[in-house]
């Protein structure tokens, strides 16, 4: 299983289309850096502007990922042969999944480097330490919601073998589309006093997020955030299990 993890990490790394489009995502803050200076630029402003950048990081990166991680695999069979050799399902599921993990992270890692180097360093916005704890509280929550929207779309990955309507769905997570759509139908009347909106992934995100920007680490929004993410890779495995593979 490290060997599969290593090997198919070190194969995704190398992937040109994916770097290319990592460098226009890196090219595109830059810009928006450098055009967000002016005469009062400081490090309220460089967090303001990267926070408005965040927004589009988990459609972005989490879309890029996703065709990395699982369309080369599902064309050159290589999760076939992983299992051929035998690696168990639930085992290939799992890689797949820390991979995701490992390469939204080191993705946006470096993002918060360039954004550092370039807003803080080269543009000079007199960074305080408030402003680099504002970077991390960031970027740790674009991650989260790659990582949890990634989680669940995963189930129709594996279970259609193919990266399609996933990617649709994803897209559709980590816009809110599907948060604002069922914020509308949980508002009915008699669903309402439920209060079952702020039990959705997305509330919860939202919810740990803004706790975190005030100083508190709110446990009970991480849990759910964790159950999501074990329920995505639970019916994943037992979907993928009595699968066909596609040869």
């Amino acid at each position: 299983m490290i060997n599969y993890l290593r090997a198919d990490l070190k194969r995704i790394y190398m992937r040109i289309p994916r770097l290319i489009a990592l460098l226009v995502v890196y090219a595109a803050l830059i810009a928006m850096l450098c055009f967000s200076v002016d005469e009062e630029w400081n490090g309220i402003n460089f967090v303001v502007t990267l926070s408005q950048f965040s927004i589009a990081l988990p459609v972005l990166l989490g879309v890029i990922e996703l065709v990395s991680v699982y369309a080369d695999d599902f064309k050159a069979k290589t999760m076939q042969i992983a299992i051929g050799i035998g690696i168990k399902r639930r085992r290939v599921i799992l890689v797949k999944l820390i991979e995701m993990a490992v390469l939204i992270c080191t993705d946006l890692l470096f993002l918060a480097l360039v954004a550092l180097i370039v807003g803080g360093g080269i543009l000079h916005a007199g960074l305080q330490a408030e402003q680099y704890v504002d970077t991390a509280v960031l970027i740790l929550d674009v991650w989260m919601k790659i990582v949890g929207y990634s989680s669940i779309s995963m189930i129709l990955m594996f279970f259609m073998q193919s990266t399609g309507m996933a990617t649709l769905v994803y897209i559709a997570l980590s816009s809110t589309v599907v948060y604002r759509l069922s914020s509308m139908l949980l508002e009915a009347k008699w669903i309402a006093p439920l209060h079952l909106g702020r039990y959705t992934i997305t509330a919860l995100l939202n919810i740990f997020h803004s706790q975190l920007v005030l100083g508190n680490f709110h446990i009970a929004s991480l849990i759910g955030i964790l159950i999501y993410v074990g329920l995505g890779f639970g019916i994943t495995v037992f979907l993928f299990k009595g699968r066909e593979l596609e040869f």
